[in-house]
């Protein structure tokens, strides 16, 4: 495999890994939002106006706070779930990166060393001219 293959195999991989950990914040993000908006809510209902004493009456407010707790606890499990893979993508994708910045600095070396090559050729080319005149 040449050099250029390598970059280009690279740079797909490394494009691969950063949509996979893209796709993981977001979603990271999208929890913690909803996370944030049941934890509102659950603060709401415990500090409820007198005027819903019918709600908490007939046991409604109970039924909401168990749903709420339960739901919290889901997302947060899931949650947990999405930040340890988080960590172990994080830590490949610094890898693919790190791999990605190695092939391009070494098919930048090729192409400087064979610029050089063709340099040197035609430098020897003009002096052989002008050493035949």
């Amino acid at each position: 495999m040449d050099l250029d293959q390598l970059k280009t195999l690279s740079e797909l991989k490394y494009q691969h890994s950063l949509r996979s950990v893209s796709y993981l914040l977001a979603r990271e993000d999208k929890l913690r939002a909803e996370i944030a908006r049941l934890r509102t809510l659950t603060r709401e209902t415990q500090t409820q106006p007198p005027e819903q004493e019918r709600m908490r009456m007939i046991g409604g407010d109970v039924i909401w706070l168990q749903w709420l707790g339960k739901t919290l606890r889901k997302l947060n499990m899931e949650l947990a779930q999405i930040l340890a893979q988080k960590e172990s993508l994080i830590a490949q994708h610094r890898r693919t990166h790190g791999r990605k910045m190695a092939a391009e600095r070494l098919a930048g070396q090729e192409v400087e060393k064979q610029l050089q090559s063709k340099q040197k050729k035609l430098l020897d080319q003009i002096i052989d001219h002008s050493l035949m005149k």
